[in-house]
């Protein structure tokens, strides 16, 4: 071994450092091939090259899919707006304060699971569809059963104060943790500003337009369930009522009082 190899074999020793040195602030002694050693332990981070704007583009099939998922809450929304009330109070025949009180109870609970929804959505977890889309999916089977049940007819009278305001409120609930999420939903179709708020616009659009579907749909039904054909025929005026005898009178209103009873 020659005198050069005898220099650098020394030179790549490393000197121990005691603990008593490192507590005096005394520096250990770093040789080049603990430098050597040290560079390639580093990690070699590539650089992503960042997105073009032609990326970042949200073609219109996607904003429109997008836009789609906020009709079913306007449909229900304008539907149970125009016409529950007059559901609560002719079909369910609930006095008006109970029917006041639904509806009152149910929207104020709407207001009180918006921030608590919210909260509960930034803690959860990642998953491999994202973190908003389990929401959505997961809660929208409850829906329609939760919606389903606010506009059925229970067998019994005495507890439906108490069916429609539990129905009323977990739809209320079940809606949120829907739509929460999907607002939300915005912020990660792209990072270009211009795109995000031409999804806004498809979104809004759409929404204007389930609602003006909904109350006509709604509306549609509900007039086919208060048209003259469904009343009885006979016409009980009072030249009519002063020309008849007491049997017919008393059958016509017997025949009002069994289309009630089945309305």
């Amino acid at each position: 071994m020659d005198a050069g190899t005898a220099v650098e074999s020394s030179a790549a020793v490393s000197v121990p450092v005691t603990p008593g040195a490192m507590a005096k602030g005394e520096k250990a002694r770093v040789t080049s091939g603990d430098k050597l050693m040290m560079k390639h332990s580093e990690p070699a981070f590539t650089k992503v090259p960042p997105q073009t704007h032609l990326d970042q583009k949200l073609t219109v099939c996607s904003k429109l899919c997008f836009a789609i998922g906020g009709a079913p809450n306007q449909v229900a929304g304008s539907a149970t707006a125009f016409f529950l009330q007059i559901y609560l109070l002719d079909i369910a025949q609930i006095n008006p304060f109970q029917a006041s009180m639904v509806l009152f109870v149910g929207k104020a609970w709407g207001a009180v699971t918006d921030p608590i929804v919210g909260f509960f959505i930034t803690k959860s977890k990642w998953t491999k569809i994202g973190r908003l889309m389990p929401w959505m999916v997961g809660c929208t089977p409850f829906v329609v059963v939760s919606y389903f049940y606010l506009w059925f007819v229970p067998p019994f009278t005495n507890g439906r104060f108490i069916w429609y305001l539990g129905f009323y409120c977990l739809y209320q609930t079940l809606i949120t943790c829907f739509h929460v999420p999907y607002s939300a939903l915005t912020m990660f179709l792209s990072t270009d500003q211009r795109e995000r708020d031409s999804a806004t616009a498809y979104r809004m659009t759409v929404e204007v337009l389930g609602t003006l579907v909904g109350a006509a749909i709604q509306g549609q039904i509900v007039a086919s369930a208060h048209t003259l054909k469904h009343c009885p025929h006979r016409n009980l005026t009072n030249g009519h009522l002063g020309n008849s005898s007491g049997t017919e009178i008393i059958r016509s209103l017997a025949l009002s009082q069994d289309f009630l009873s089945h309305a």
